[in-house]
């Protein structure tokens, strides 16, 4: 009797856990399509940059103070307009608070990843390189691999093989060529996701 019992109750502990994961799934699901604006801002707002970029930085000098603080300026606005929209989004409970929380940690952590890159750059007085934006690419690969995988969507985290094959695109291009390369993936891995998540949150498909 106690174990037919205990079968029971492993059983229905089963079939909790279970129903916990696919909540959590659906809610990851859910908040990634909720960040469809970040996404579609972010896939406009680099390729944008790089085209005022090229054309104002040769007149400015490569030497000059808007050579060095011009992109870190666009993504420090830029992450200030994220994180304010993200303030403004309603917060959840439950299983979905859980899905919100580990959400934004990883999107938080790879803005501040990249952050850090642009301290390390500007502390030690250098130019943009090759490799610097190949790494941006690289860690952007690992946001999208990760978080479509925790949440089970995978034609999301295909999107990292983009990202990884940019950055190996970006090592073997000359400056101004790996520039083009890294807008062009980022409209491409960031505008077109946003504009896929967009279209889904407003069919109410998952």
């Amino acid at each position: 009797m106690k174990d037919g019992e205990n079968r029971d109750m492993n059983r229905d502990q089963a079939m909790q856990d279970i129903q916990t994961i696919k909540s959590f799934l659906e809610q990851g699901q859910r908040k990634l399509e909720d960040s469809g604006f970040h996404f579609i801002f972010w896939g406009l707002l680099i390729p944008a940059g790089f085209v005022a970029f090229s054309l104002i930085a040769p007149r400015a000098g490569f030497d000059s103070l808007f050579y060095r603080l011009f992109w870190p300026v666009l993504c420090g606005a830029g992450a200030v307009v994220s994180v304010v929209a993200g303030v403004r989004t309603p917060r959840a409970t439950g299983a979905s608070r859980y899905a919100d929380n580990v959400s934004s940690a990883l999107w938080i952590g790879n803005l501040v990843a990249v952050g850090v890159l642009f301290v390390i750059l500007y502390l030690s007085q250098s130019a943009v390189s090759v490799s610097f934006m190949a790494m941006i690419a690289v860690i952007l690969g690992l946001a999208y691999w990760v978080y479509g995988t925790v949440i089970s969507l995978r034609w999301f985290s295909l999107f990292a093989l983009l990202w990884w094959a940019a950055a190996i695109g970006i090592s073997l291009a000359t400056i101004q060529s790996a520039g083009a390369v890294l807008a062009a993936a980022t409209f491409v891995c960031s505008f077109i996701p946003g504009c896929i998540l967009f279209v889904r949150k407003r069919k109410g498909g998952r």
